[in-house]
């Protein structure tokens, strides 16, 4: 069963058990930057539904969420730090 570690808020480690199905992106690192990042959703045989930007600096990630919405027509976002998301 797949485990992650988080930092509870008395800042310790606690290690979650997910029950969740794991599977593996080939072909992408995530130290990809913008022109990769489009490349790869491009080559993409079933385009994703939703996006998560999440990496990098804030204003990056928010013209990037707002190029790939206006771009491939799909639910693209740029979460704030400390806001949440729920995954279905």
């Amino acid at each position: 069963m797949p485990e992650v570690s988080i930092i509870n808020s008395e800042g310790k480690i606690k290690v979650i058990k997910c029950s969740l199905e794991v599977h593996t992106v080939e072909g992408f690192s995530g130290h990809s930057d913008r022109r990769q990042i489009i490349s790869y959703l491009r080559r993409l045989s079933s385009k994703p539904e939703n996006i998560i930007v999440c990496h990098g600096e804030e204003s990056k990630c928010l013209r990037l969420a707002e190029y790939l919405h206006k771009r491939y027509k799909v639910n693209a976002v740029a979460p704030d730090i400390f806001e949440t998301i729920r995954l279905k």
